[in-house]
């Protein structure tokens, strides 16, 4: 689910989607287990194989009330919604599924409660040089919107302790903890 360079993998999951069984079914859901890589790659692999929407099955039991499924700057073009369920539904998820049954699943991406004020967390990467311009730009539009709209930029980091000391040197501090690789090489990295 997670490489893209294995077509083996990814004609199995297109055939799996485009049967003729399921050809009934108006959305095509592809479940997937959380691991191996970051959601980004499952998701637009799913949206490869025909999916229209991926539900990835998280893989410990915890509270997932509170995990992002963030992307990690490669997620640019992804057309396809995808959520995250937790680990003991999901399994239920997956073994109903194996049965080959036909089944309705309704998801939903809500707002929680109608508001005149909204909060806006804007989660950006080194490696997408297109949301800093964009947090540049909507800083005129949000002295207009103070009284509506409150704008958090985030960034976004990686963790890399199994990394070479050179590239924690270079791209990352608090020794691989929080790395961001800069791609441009100014004097960002000297600081």
């Amino acid at each position: 689910m997670c490489n893209r360079s294995d077509p083996a993998v990814l004609k199995k999951m297109e055939e799996k989607v485009l049967t003729e069984k399921y050809e009934t079914f108006p959305t095509k859901i592809i479940i997937a287990r959380r691991g191996d890589c970051s959601f980004v790659p499952k998701v637009r692999n799913a949206e490869r194989a025909g999916a229209s929407m991926l539900v990835v099955v998280d893989n410990k039991a915890e509270n997932i009330t509170n995990v992002i499924m963030g992307d990690d700057g490669t997620g640019m073009g992804i057309r396809i919604p995808a959520m995250l369920i937790g680990q003991s539904e999901g399994e239920l998820l997956i073994e109903f599924a194996s049965q080959m049954k036909g089944a309705t699943l309704s998801a939903e991406f809500a707002v929680k409660e109608k508001s005149d004020f909204a909060d806006i967390e804007i989660w950006y990467s080194s490696n997408n040089v297109l949301a800093l311009d964009f947090i540049k730009e909507f800083d005129r539009f949000a002295h207009a919107l103070k009284d509506n709209v409150r704008v958090v930029p985030r960034f976004v980091t990686w963790g890399c302790p199994a990394c070479t000391p050179e590239f924690k040197k270079e791209e990352c501090f608090s020794n691989g903890l929080y790395c961001a690789p800069n791609h441009i090489k100014d004097d960002f990295n000297r600081i």
